[in-house]
């Protein structure tokens, strides 16, 4: 079991419900970012005693479901802007949920996002905690929780390893 990964799974499931009404489903499947059509990443990171990223990535089209929702408009009255408000909102939920549910004092920063044909986000200290694949509307979503490699970042510290909630201090 990835660290915290029911914990992601549970407050991204909470968060649609409770957002936007709707339920999503465990995707029966694994999938990359580049299998998502039209994708968009959304990330908000924690910071303080945690350097941790939490990212979304899903379809414009589950984005523009998502503002319609959000705002009670129709589709056609959605703006790009209205779009990637909702997604950003989302994510922010998620996010500080996550934060919420870790020991010591972390901080979220605002949320960003990436749209185009080909990116690719890289966090270059952090390493997989955990991931959630989902469908929504037959449209994919996959939630990724990452972190700093600690083990990497520290092994000739004198520190020895450390685990999530788990810091050396100085």
């Amino acid at each position: 079991m990835k660290f915290a990964q029911n914990e992601v799974r549970q407050i991204t499931e909470d968060t649609w419900k409770i957002v936007l009404g709707e339920e999503l489903q465990i995707s029966p499947r694994s999938f990359a970012p580049k299998e998502i059509p039209d994708c968009i990443a959304v990330c908000a990171q924690i910071t303080g005693d945690w350097a941790l990223a939490v990212v979304m990535y899903c379809s414009a089209k589950v984005a523009r479901n998502a503002a319609t929702i959000m705002f009670g408009a129709g589709e056609a009255n959605m703006t790009r802007d209205d779009v990637h408000d909702a997604i950003c909102e989302l994510i922010n939920i998620i996010a500080g949920n996550i934060k919420g549910i870790l020991s010591g004092s972390s901080h979220l920063a605002l949320p960003n996002l990436v749209k185009g044909r080909d990116f690719k986000l890289m966090f270059p200290r952090h390493v997989m905690l955990s991931e959630a694949y989902f469908m929504y509307r037959d449209e994919p979503i996959l939630v990724l929780l990452l972190g700093e490699d600690k083990l990497a970042s520290r092994k000739n510290d004198g520190l020895g390893p450390e685990t999530p909630g788990n810091h050396a201090r100085g």
